[in-house]
């Protein structure tokens, strides 16, 4: 983390000082721009960029008092763009607008284990109440939704059509690329059954599939025609839109899924770009049993206001793709929640027994909020719940007897005289009631459902209880919310983490590691390096090593979905053997391992390897079963997440007996999340480093690593640098030293002990071929 220097003075008195006096010439090393945290698993985020994105403006739901506001209502809401951004944000270092932190879409990211509907209902309402875990005298009230599962076999036929951005905005490998391997997935999803048009739209739109039956030789031409898919231009995406809706409307299925799926960075510069108009597009289609899904890719321009806009009126979904993983996890692991809705125009109204609640607040939901009459009446559009889907909602509730919040006044009437207050004897805490329409209905069902009884505290509420109000108060803390400030981030994870137990997909224990990014955990580096299982210490090593590479280095593997490696090790005598394979698991499982280039200087180049995101063995054989034998078995691993190219660490393990030699630490090492101009700090050792570059300090807890750009170049192009380590409570000066200014080429350096435990630097200069 950036650190003020006023504020660290006066936490190590003398030994500060002495930082500041003590600069000596040594190393030839490296740095160069602005602080970013780390991202994902030992992956790294590029520096800050200067943002267009947009974002809607919010208004959290003020304290509110059931003798004034009784009722309290509000549309559903199924997506889950926002939480994706965030995490996107937060992974890759940048400052999270409050605006983009839509608590309602982080919360309902998650799969949560709620009961589904019996009989032929489409889905099952539960209302509960519990203690509140950030404010023990509060309670916090749940509203949860489950709706009925629809197996994928028996999903109705769909016609769909995909409008796609091709313009120039589209261009970088997380927009364009990225988009046509997430449609590539859902592709691989349909049948003979279902149909799919493809429209594309830059300057101008155009047709590049018409509607098309997914047979065999159908979806051959739906591969081609996507993979033919170029950017440039600009973005007329109204025109798109017209097109796309026109195509769409034209082969209405009855009874099946009629759906325009638009992947797009929002970015529209030409046509109909008013968000009004594209808003009247989409209502129009809706309108015509067309319903809309968007996915947002990309940074920088993302236009996220539009999108919620355009699928909160047009029946539609929004989510935001930020890896192949979240593909999967929109177009396979959810596939007919994703395109198949089970009820429309779903809308919540809660009613607060004044005799019971002293005071109320919804949690999120700040742009869905209705007005209390809009609740019985049809007209008035609202959110649609797909197959299989959760919803859940929290109300902060303060009983009566305690010390009420604010909830507003005005002066006293001049005329009148205030009103009897006068309740109903009754031990419900509120009615939740709940209204809905068939996917091809016009009038709505009425669900009521009364909560009474003593509320349990939130430690027994159960695992999902508890995860979803983790979930709240992360949403919470990153909006500012009144009262948040003091809650420390560990918090979150307190909560949260007894819920892992029920996580089979991992995402909660993502959640938790995400949270970890915001406030990292002082720990030892034998419990960071969990992408091996293998324990020890790091081992010594000095040096630099020099080679020219592209200025757009490869980013992704010519093996399908692969990623480019190469290996590093801190000392020359520490090299794995002559030769070290890399063996992939899932369908590379069983076959000939790759060689990867491992040596002590960071001049080798990266090699292809089949696979990517998952778990790696490295072993002295490119036989499939070395991976059997602990002889032959040189180390273990894991691949970064979504990584293209990445760098292995290689670090003597502890020797026991029933370990690898080795142990592998997988460093991103792409020009996205590594830029030229930029120098990585990894921190390998068991303390927090600070380093003070010209003077301009940076935190560095142990175990993590960060990217820094455009530092301070002082006289003759060099940088004064020093670091000290946070031991037993004080800061002491380790190193000290001035290093080349790095231009435009970049800079890893890692932390590690060498003999005797001694604080070293291992650097490795990479030159950018102009």
């Amino acid at each position: 983390m950036r650190v003020d220097k006023d504020r660290l003075a006066g936490l190590d008195g003398e030994n500060y000082r002495n930082l500041e006096e003590q600069i000596l010439a040594t190393d030839a090393m490296v740095p160069r721009r602005e602080f970013v945290p780390p991202a994902g698993d030992f992956a790294l985020s590029a520096a800050p960029r200067p943002s267009r994105e947009n974002y809607g403006r919010l208004t959290d739901q003020p304290w509110k008092s059931p003798w004034s506001d009784a009722l309290s209502t509000f549309s559903i809401d199924v997506d889950s763009a926002s939480y994706t951004n965030v995490r996107r944000m937060i992974l890759d270092g940048r400052p999270i607008p409050a605006d983009a932190v839509r608590i309602e879409e982080c919360i309902n990211y998650f799969d949560y284990y709620y009961a589904g509907p019996e009989g032929d209902g489409p889905f099952a309402v539960h209302g509960n109440l519990a203690t509140c875990p950030w404010k023990p005298r509060h309670l916090l009230a749940r509203v949860a939704i489950k709706g009925r599962e629809v197996d994928a076999r028996s999903r109705p036929a769909s016609n769909l059509v995909f409008l796609i951005d091709v313009s120039g905005s589209m261009q970088s490998p997380d927009k364009l690329p990225l988009l046509k391997r997430s449609m590539r997935v859902l592709l691989d999803q349909l049948d003979e059954r279902d149909h799919l048009g493809m429209v594309v739209y830059a300057g101008s739109e155009g047709v590049v599939l018409d509607p098309t039956a997914l047979d065999e030789r159908g979806l051959s031409k739906a591969v081609q025609a996507l993979g033919k898919l170029e950017a440039g231009g600009s973005t007329n995406g109204g025109a798109g839109i017209k097109r796309a809706y026109q195509m769409a409307s034209a082969h209405i299925v009855p009874g099946g899924v009629n759906r325009v799926i638009l992947a797009t960075d929002g970015d529209f510069n030409v046509g109909t770009t008013g968000q009004g108009d594209l808003v009247k597009l989409v209502k129009q289609g809706a309108a015509s049993g067309v319903s809309l899904s968007v996915l947002g890719f990309g940074t920088g321009n993302l236009n996220d206001a539009m999108m919620e806009a355009i699928t909160n009126d047009g029946n539609g979904n929004y989510f935001y793709i930020d890896g192949d993983r979240e593909a999967n996890r929109v177009f396979q692991q959810k596939l007919t929640g994703t395109l198949v809705t089970i009820a429309k125009d779903v809308k919540i109204q809660v009613e607060f027994n004044p005799g019971k609640v002293q005071a109320y607040r919804l949690i999120g939901y700040a742009n869905r909020i209705l007005r209390d009459q809009d609740f019985a009446d049809d007209k008035v559009d609202a959110g649609d719940i797909g197959a299989g889907h959760t919803v859940t909602a929290f109300y902060e509730i303060v009983p009566v007897g305690l010390p009420a919040p604010d909830t507003g006044s005005v002066d006293a009437l001049r005329y009148q005289r205030p009103a009897g207050r006068e309740t109903v004897a009754s031990d419900d805490w509120f009615t939740l009631k709940l209204r809905y329409k068939h996917p091809e209905g016009e009038v709505s069902s009425l669900v009521e459902t009364p909560v009474r009884g003593e509320p349990v505290a939130w430690e027994d509420a159960g695992n999902d209880f508890r995860f979803a109000a983790a979930v709240a108060l992360f949403g919470m803390k990153l909006r500012e919310m009144p009262g948040m400030a003091d809650l420390p981030w560990p918090k979150v994870v307190e909560i949260a983490r007894p819920a892992l137990a029920e996580d089979p997909e991992e995402q909660r224990t993502g959640f938790v590691e995400l949270v970890k990014k915001i406030a990292p955990e002082p720990r030892e580096i034998d419990a960071v390096l969990t992408s091996d299982p293998s324990r020890g210490s790091a081992g010594p090593g000095s040096g630099n090593g020099r080679h020219p590479v592209s200025s757009e280095p490869e980013e992704r593997s010519p093996i399908g979905q692969g990623i480019l490696a190469r290996g590093v090790v801190l000392m020359a005598g520490e090299t794995p053997g002559p030769e070290v394979y890399a063996h992939g698991a899932g369908e590379v499982a069983g076959k000939p391992g790759t060689r990867l280039q491992v040596g002590s200087a960071f001049n080798l180049q990266h090699r292809a390897l089949p696979f990517a995101g998952g778990p790696v063995v490295f072993t002295s054989s490119s036989d499939a079963s070395s991976i059997n034998d602990p002889s032959s078995i040189l180390a273990t691993g894991q691949l970064p997440k979504d990584a293209r190219t990445c760098t292995f660490v290689f670090l003597p393990s502890g020797g026991k007996e029933d370990e690898p030699p080795y142990r592998t630490m997988a460093i991103d090492d792409s020009v996205q999340m590594f830029p030229p101009g930029s120098i990585m700090i990894v921190n390998l050792a068991a303390d927090s480093v600070r380093f003070e570059l010209e003077k301009d300090l940076h935190l560095i807890p142990s175990g993590s690593r960060e990217v820094i750009a455009n530092p301070p170049v002082g006289q003759n192009n060099m940088t004064r640098v020093t670091a000290a380590e946070l031991h037993e409570g004080q800061w002491r000066l380790v190193y000290s030293s001035v290093w080349n200014g790095v231009g435009g080429d970049r800079m890893i350096q890692i932390i590690h002990r060498g003999p005797g435990g001694r604080f070293q630097l291992k650097g490795y200069l990479e030159e950018i071929a102009r």
